[in-house]
């Protein structure tokens, strides 16, 4: 992910300006989506000029690039150790949960709606949130297995997507979020469970021959 500030290599870029592009990068893109915004708008809202804007990115799908790369630095990526599996899973779909602001939600919402699925800016978000879901699982399970509740990692790879993708589609369908019942629920009903009988997985049942 490009996230490179300065095009130019004359006078130095000033970086209050550069936090007011990027905040207003956000702000317009959570109102109008990827293809309403405009370089001229974000420049206005800056308090900027275009020619400033230029000088720091090339096009419309550099800037957002870069917004949106800072943005997701505000994602968590693990939780720190709440003592039990239970526990660390709980704290670690809470963080999604809590990390979906209704911004965000509505940025993601505008890019989806671009027309071309494979838009840079959309491939970051789906490369950086499938990264940082996989970190916080990954530490999750070793921590387990290190606490002997679980015996080897057995988690399926695609298992840990299921809150992420859960907690989106809920928040893009304008549902209201999931409180902290229905996150236990997620938790009790759903990951645990599918971990454990990974983990220790039913004997094979094979036919007996008559």
């Amino acid at each position: 992910m490009n996230t490179t500030l300065s095009r130019d290599a004359g006078r130095p870029l000033n970086p209050e300006i550069d936090d007011a592009i990027l905040t207003s990068t956000i702000d317009a893109l959570s109102e109008v989506g990827f293809q309403g915004l405009s370089i001229a708008e974000v420049a206005r809202r800056a308090g900027s000029t275009t020619p400033a804007v230029y000088r720091r990115f090339a096009n419309k799908t550099e800037l957002v690039q870069a917004a949106v790369a800072r943005e997701m630095e505000g994602l968590p990526g693990t939780v720190s150790d709440q003592g039990s599996l239970r526990a660390d899973l709980i704290g670690w779909v809470t963080s999604i949960s809590q990390s979906l602001t209704p911004q965000r939600t509505r940025i993601l919402s505008g890019l989806l709606m671009s027309a071309d699925p494979d838009n840079a800016p959309i491939v970051d978000i789906r490369s950086h949130l499938q990264r940082v879901s996989h970190e916080g699982w990954t530490h999750i399970i070793r921590r387990a297995v290190g606490r002997g509740e679980l015996r080897a990692d057995p988690a399926p790879p695609d298992l840990s997507r299921i809150p992420g993708g859960l907690i989106v589609s809920r928040a893009l369908l304008l549902e209201p979020p999931m409180d902290a019942t229905e996150l236990e629920e997620l938790v009790d009903a759903v990951l645990a469970p599918a971990l454990l009988v990974a983990a220790d997985p039913a004997p094979t049942i094979t036919e007996e021959k008559s």
